[in-house]
């Protein structure tokens, strides 16, 4: 079971991004993604998913005013 980082950019389907086992990493990991996706104005939405499921960390793009 692993961490992974939900990717939806209202395009196509939902794209994983598999980050392992460490709950410290994936956060560490998502922390990274949601920078980029920051800076490159794309409307994306994030979310970090726990093995068992659940959401851990959600960063919605397609919504956040310009910055």
């Amino acid at each position: 079971m692993s961490f992974k980082i939900i990717i939806d950019d209202n395009s196509r389907s939902e794209r994983e991004k598999v980050i392992g086992s460490w709950e410290d990493h994936a956060r560490e990991e998502f922390g990274r993604c949601r920078r980029v996706i920051k800076r490159s104005g794309h409307r994306v939405r994030l979310r970090l998913i726990n093995p068992e499921g659940a959401v851990l960390l959600e960063y919605d793009q397609r919504s956040a005013a310009n910055e």
